[in-house]
Order: C-alpha cells, then structure tokens, then sequence
C-alpha cells in the first residue's frame, strides 16, 4: 500500500512495526512517520532478541523524533 499510496499508508506504518511479517516490520522501520509511539515501538524492536540483527540495527539508527 505505501508503494500505491503512501499517504493512506501513513497510519499503518507504525501499527506494521509488530506485524508478523519480517519484511513489514523491516519496512515500517525505515518509513514509520515521526511522533506517537514510534520512539516505544523502535526500541522493542531494537531490544528484542527475536528480531533479526539487521532489523534491531535498523531500529536503533532509526531516530524517533
């Protein structure tokens, strides 16, 4: 969808971080707007040893602003 629309694919972004798919998770990583609960999400993700060790990278350069 964010290929398609990217602004309809702004609220799904952040919801996609804990979705069961490591590609949409890897994706909502590094297109995630700003703001809300990003900053909460990217560090789950960044701390969690079940994440791959490119996604947790990923997450922590990430800044949440």
């Amino acid at each position: 969808m964010d290929a398609i629309d990217p602004g309809a694919a702004v609220p799904l972004l952040v919801e996609s971080l804990r979705d069961c798919e490591p590609d949409a998770r890897h994706h909502a990583v590094r297109r995630a707007p700003d703001g809300g609960r990003l900053a909460v999400r990217l560090a789950g993700l960044r701390d969690s040893p079940l994440e791959s060790a490119e996604l947790r990278a990923d997450a922590a350069r990430r800044p949440a602003g």
